[in-house]
Protein backbone atom coordinates (compact mmCIF):
# COMPACT_ATOMS: atom_id res chain seq x y z
CA UNK A 1 0.00 0.00 0.00
CA UNK A 2 1.31 3.46 -0.91
CA UNK A 3 1.61 5.84 2.04
CA UNK A 4 0.87 9.51 1.42
CA UNK A 5 3.69 11.96 1.92
CA UNK A 6 3.16 14.65 4.53
CA UNK A 7 5.07 17.89 4.49
CA UNK A 8 5.27 20.17 7.50
CA UNK A 9 5.72 23.83 6.71
CA UNK A 10 7.53 25.71 9.43
CA UNK A 11 6.37 29.19 8.47
CA UNK A 12 2.81 30.42 8.05
CA UNK A 13 1.13 33.30 6.23
CA UNK A 14 1.52 32.03 2.69
CA UNK A 15 -1.21 32.34 0.09
CA UNK A 16 -1.41 28.87 -1.44
CA UNK A 17 -4.58 27.24 -2.76
CA UNK A 18 -6.12 24.62 -0.51
CA UNK A 19 -8.89 22.07 -0.46
CA UNK A 20 -10.73 20.04 2.10
CA UNK A 21 -9.34 16.59 2.72
CA UNK A 22 -8.82 14.23 5.61
CA UNK A 23 -5.76 15.43 7.48
CA UNK A 24 -3.02 13.07 8.56
CA UNK A 25 -2.73 14.20 12.18
CA UNK A 26 -5.88 16.07 13.17
CA UNK A 27 -8.20 13.28 12.17
CA UNK A 28 -11.79 13.34 13.43
CA UNK A 29 -10.84 11.52 16.64
CA UNK A 30 -8.13 14.05 17.52
CA UNK A 31 -9.83 17.30 16.50
CA UNK A 32 -11.01 19.66 19.16
CA UNK A 33 -13.30 22.66 19.08
CA UNK A 34 -11.96 26.00 20.24
CA UNK A 35 -14.66 28.31 18.99
CA UNK A 36 -12.91 31.32 20.49
CA UNK A 37 -10.73 31.23 17.36
CA UNK A 38 -13.68 32.22 15.14
CA UNK A 39 -13.42 35.83 14.00
CA UNK A 40 -11.05 38.17 12.22
CA UNK A 41 -7.51 38.55 13.51
CA UNK A 42 -4.82 41.10 12.61
CA UNK A 43 -1.23 39.94 12.29
CA UNK A 44 1.67 42.22 13.18
CA UNK A 45 2.61 42.38 9.47
CA UNK A 46 -0.82 43.86 8.62
CA UNK A 47 -2.43 40.69 7.25
CA UNK A 48 -5.90 39.85 8.48
CA UNK A 49 -6.91 36.25 8.99
CA UNK A 50 -10.57 35.24 9.03
CA UNK A 51 -11.61 32.03 10.79
CA UNK A 52 -15.12 30.74 10.05
CA UNK A 53 -16.74 27.87 11.93
CA UNK A 54 -17.35 24.84 9.73
CA UNK A 55 -18.76 21.49 10.81
CA UNK A 56 -16.88 18.66 12.56
CA UNK A 57 -14.42 20.92 14.39
CA UNK A 58 -13.13 22.40 11.13
CA UNK A 59 -12.53 26.07 10.50
CA UNK A 60 -12.30 27.98 7.24
CA UNK A 61 -9.25 30.21 7.11
CA UNK A 62 -8.65 33.06 4.67
CA UNK A 63 -5.73 35.50 4.68
CA UNK A 64 -5.99 39.05 3.33
CA UNK A 65 -2.80 41.02 2.84
CA UNK A 66 -2.60 44.81 3.19
CA UNK A 67 -2.42 45.15 -0.62
CA UNK A 68 -5.86 43.48 -0.89
CA UNK A 69 -4.57 40.10 -2.10
CA UNK A 70 -6.77 37.35 -0.66
CA UNK A 71 -5.93 33.68 -0.31
CA UNK A 72 -8.29 30.92 -1.27
CA UNK A 73 -10.18 29.41 1.65
CA UNK A 74 -8.05 26.89 3.54
CA UNK A 75 -9.14 24.28 6.04
CA UNK A 76 -7.82 24.62 9.59
CA UNK A 77 -8.22 22.02 12.30
CA UNK A 78 -7.20 22.19 15.93
CA UNK A 79 -5.88 19.29 17.96
CA UNK A 80 -4.63 18.96 21.49
CA UNK A 81 -1.44 17.08 22.23
CA UNK A 82 -1.07 17.10 25.98
CA UNK A 83 -1.80 20.62 27.24
CA UNK A 84 -0.91 22.26 23.92
CA UNK A 85 -3.26 23.10 21.07
CA UNK A 86 -1.84 22.79 17.58
CA UNK A 87 -3.34 24.23 14.43
CA UNK A 88 -3.12 22.15 11.29
CA UNK A 89 -3.70 24.01 8.03
CA UNK A 90 -3.77 22.28 4.64
CA UNK A 91 -1.86 24.66 2.36
CA UNK A 92 -2.23 23.06 -1.05
CA UNK A 93 -4.53 20.92 -3.16
CA UNK A 94 -3.37 17.27 -3.09
CA UNK A 95 -5.99 16.50 -5.77
CA UNK A 96 -3.57 18.14 -8.22
CA UNK A 97 -1.11 15.22 -7.79
CA UNK A 98 0.89 17.03 -5.15
CA UNK A 99 1.73 15.64 -1.74
CA UNK A 100 -0.36 17.38 0.92
CA UNK A 101 1.46 20.24 2.62
CA UNK A 102 0.38 21.19 6.13
CA UNK A 103 1.35 23.98 8.47
CA UNK A 104 1.53 23.04 12.16
CA UNK A 105 1.88 25.67 14.82
CA UNK A 106 1.16 25.96 18.49
CA UNK A 107 -1.77 28.31 19.11
CA UNK A 108 -3.32 29.88 22.20
CA UNK A 109 -6.34 32.18 22.36
CA UNK A 110 -7.19 34.34 25.36
CA UNK A 111 -9.97 36.86 24.88
CA UNK A 112 -9.07 39.10 21.93
CA UNK A 113 -5.46 37.92 21.75
CA UNK A 114 -4.15 34.95 19.82
CA UNK A 115 -0.57 33.78 20.07
CA UNK A 116 0.97 31.54 17.41
CA UNK A 117 4.32 29.80 17.62
CA UNK A 118 5.84 28.39 14.45
CA UNK A 119 8.18 25.46 14.85
CA UNK A 120 11.83 26.47 14.67
CA UNK A 121 13.44 25.29 11.43
CA UNK A 122 16.72 24.71 13.29
CA UNK A 123 15.00 22.56 15.93
CA UNK A 124 13.09 20.65 13.27
CA UNK A 125 16.32 19.95 11.40
CA UNK A 126 17.76 18.36 14.54
CA UNK A 127 14.87 15.88 14.62
CA UNK A 128 15.80 14.34 11.27
CA UNK A 129 18.35 11.99 12.81
CA UNK A 130 15.84 10.80 15.40
CA UNK A 131 12.85 10.02 13.20
CA UNK A 132 11.66 9.26 9.69
CA UNK A 133 11.60 12.98 8.84
CA UNK A 134 13.44 14.34 5.82
CA UNK A 135 14.00 18.07 5.48
CA UNK A 136 13.71 20.09 2.32
CA UNK A 137 13.06 23.66 1.20
CA UNK A 138 10.12 24.86 -0.88
CA UNK A 139 10.52 27.04 -3.97
CA UNK A 140 9.59 30.00 -1.78
CA UNK A 141 12.49 29.16 0.55
CA UNK A 142 10.31 27.85 3.37
CA UNK A 143 11.86 24.93 5.27
CA UNK A 144 9.76 21.78 5.39
CA UNK A 145 10.00 18.34 6.91
CA UNK A 146 8.52 15.41 5.04
CA UNK A 147 7.44 11.98 6.18
CA UNK A 148 5.17 9.14 5.14
CA UNK A 149 4.57 8.22 8.78
CA UNK A 150 1.95 10.32 10.60
CA UNK A 151 2.93 8.74 13.91
CA UNK A 152 6.52 9.96 13.47
CA UNK A 153 5.31 13.51 12.85
CA UNK A 154 2.93 13.30 15.81
CA UNK A 155 5.88 12.15 17.98
CA UNK A 156 7.91 15.15 16.82
CA UNK A 157 5.04 17.50 17.73
CA UNK A 158 4.74 15.84 21.16
CA UNK A 159 8.47 16.31 21.67
CA UNK A 160 8.15 19.97 20.64
CA UNK A 161 5.40 20.41 23.22
CA UNK A 162 7.92 19.79 25.99
CA UNK A 163 10.86 21.69 24.50
CA UNK A 164 10.73 25.51 24.62
CA UNK A 165 13.57 25.71 22.07
CA UNK A 166 11.33 23.97 19.51
CA UNK A 167 9.41 27.14 18.72
CA UNK A 168 10.17 30.55 17.30
CA UNK A 169 9.12 33.63 19.21
CA UNK A 170 5.32 33.85 19.31
CA UNK A 171 3.43 36.03 16.92
CA UNK A 172 0.64 37.96 18.63
CA UNK A 173 -2.56 38.58 16.71
CA UNK A 174 -5.38 40.88 17.82
CA UNK A 175 -9.07 40.26 17.21
CA UNK A 176 -10.62 42.98 15.06
CA UNK A 177 -14.08 41.38 14.64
Amino acid sequence: MHKPLIALVCLASCLLPACSSTPMLADKDRRVAHDEIVGTWKQQNGNTIDFDDWSNNRYGLRIERPDGTVSERMVARLMDLGDVTYMEVLLNDPAKDQPPVYHYGKVEVSGDTMRHWAISPAWLGQQVDESTLVTSTTEAGRPVAMTTDPDALRAVLRKATNDPSAFQQPETLRRVR
